[in-house]
């Protein structure tokens, strides 16, 4: 439940360029000098931006069901997600996020909001698939899933493979969000720091008849301006 921050000197974005996460180098780039963090800053008296940002990825599930003679009892649901990183490591240099140990773990109790069930789980970033591509990742054993069982002991297999789910919308305080690390149409194959997932799941007794994702990235923070006076 933790919710840890990192925060950087970082360089002024240009135009509507937003700065974005990578996956191989966290906010900066394979060449220091390349990246958006300056990588050294020595005595001066212009403004320094410090910027910091979430660290961990918020997945919710959100359960509904039919009104048409098919649905199934939410009530007490038991939604898992499998085969997960559940640990990881910051490098302080550049944000990097280094995923470790792999888990299931039953989501936290939901809550209930006009019938529906939202389990939430803050989680490290991290790949939904092991291996350099999902193409290499052959076997089940490396993709992130989802299974829930109901309380009438019929269990849903949901989604083997979480990186298979089209992200449907990506906004930011409800405006379409463009240009970040996630798109709009595109498989979601990577949980982003400072991303709310929320996968929304319709099951019924002929099993599930949809899934969705949307995601929010969360708001960056910019620290003020203060006046510093160096030790002599």
């Amino acid at each position: 439940v933790n919710d840890y921050h990192w925060g950087a000197p970082f360089k002024k974005p240009v135009g509507d360029q937003k700065i974005v996460y990578d996956k191989d180098y966290g906010w900066s780039a394979a060449n220091d000098a390349d990246g958006q963090i300056y990588p050294a800053i020595g005595s001066t008296s212009d403004n320094i931006n410090i910027i910091e940002h979430h660290m961990m990825s918020n997945v919710h599930i959100v359960l509904q069901t039919k009104s048409d003679g098919s649905q199934v009892t939410l009530d007490g649901a038991i939604v898992k997600m499998t085969r997960f990183s559940n640990a990881g490591k910051v490098y302080m240099g550049n944000g990097l996020v280094e995923p470790s140990g792999t888990i299931t773990s039953e989501l936290t109790v939901p809550c209930v909001d006009n019938g529906n069930h939202k389990y939430s789980y803050r989680v490290v970033p991290q790949a939904l698939y092991r291996g350099t591509n999902k193409e290499t990742a052959s076997t089940l054993d490396n993709f992130v899933g989802l299974t829930i069982r109901t309380t009438d002991s019929n269990q849903y297999y949901v989604v083997k493979r979480l990186s298979d789910i089209i992200a449907t919308s990506v906004q930011q305080n409800s405006t379409d969000y463009t240009g970040g690390e996630q798109t709009k149409g595109q498989p979601i194959e990577f949980w982003y720091p400072g991303h709310d997932y929320t996968y929304t799941i319709t099951i019924s007794k002929k099993g599930i008849e949809a899934i969705t994702c949307s995601i929010v990235p969360w708001i960056t923070v910019t620290g003020g301006n203060i006046n510093i006076d160096l030790e002599q």
